[in-house]
């Protein structure tokens, strides 16, 4: 399953009900557009304004050297589930095992134990480096991201220590409420997608949802890591 393709354009023709959103306009093909430079140097600089770091690369490949270039060998490491990690190369660099990270997730996926799995995975949101996508940044540096079980957004919220936020410009949006929407009207309907194919359920859901609009006042600056790929990537 995890050689097949799950970019969105895959499902804009593979999954009967996003293409008929698409001809409907219900789905809103711009979410998947990359934005002109100037909203994507107002997203960096809300970020940085946040005490966060940001930084943005051209494609893939860079977005992957960001990645290798800003992780310390020998820190613990952990990943959510992500479209956008896959296309940039992360998963399967990951999985190589030649970075010399310890990685927590391999760790998790080799425990055949139910019990003893959920107890790694929270051990896991406590990894010195967290990586995921997100559903939208705001240019006001809002980051919103979601999930069905909650594994993908306690990293986020509080548990890792820095947290690598890997994002296509696409899912840039002008102000919050908009990311909401994104969120709701497009990544939604996509990971639906996914779901059926991969796991074979009508759909996913928001059970969790997470806005992360600030730092955390007592230990919250430099948290954050932002790669904004300026390619149209993930959901």
């Amino acid at each position: 399953m995890s050689g097949l393709d799950w970019s969105a354009s895959h499902w804009f023709e593979a999954d009967a009900q996003v293409k008929e959103g698409l001809a409907s306009g219900k789905l809103d093909k711009s979410f998947a557009a990359v934005p002109a430079d100037d909203a994507i140097a107002r997203t960096k600089a809300a970020i940085e304004a946040k005490t966060w770091t940001c930084e943005v690369v051209a494609d893939k490949a860079h977005a992957l050297e960001a990645i290798k270039k800003f992780i310390p060998k020998g820190a613990t490491v952990h990943n959510g589930a992500s479209t956008t990690l896959r296309e940039v190369g992360f998963v399967d660099y990951l999985k190589a095992g030649e970075h010399g990270w310890d990685n927590l997730h391999a760790k998790i996926l080799a425990e055949q134990d139910p019990a003893k799995q959920t107890t790694l995975r929270r051990q896991a949101s406590l990894a010195e480096y967290y990586l995921s996508s997100a559903c939208a940044v705001s240019e006001q540096g809002d980051i919103v991201v979601v999930d069905l079980t909650g594994t993908r957004v306690a990293p986020f919220a509080y548990d890792a220590q820095k947290v690598v936020v890997v994002i296509g410009a696409n899912k840039i949006t002008k102000d919050y409420d908009t990311a909401v929407k994104r969120t709701n009207e497009w990544c939604l309907p996509l990971e639906s997608a996914r779901v059926r194919v991969a796991y074979g359920v009508p759909g996913s859901a928001i059970n969790n949802f997470v806005a992360i609009r600030g730092p955390n006042p007592w230990g919250g600056q430099g948290r954050f890591h932002v790669i904004i790929v300026k390619e149209s990537l993930g959901y």
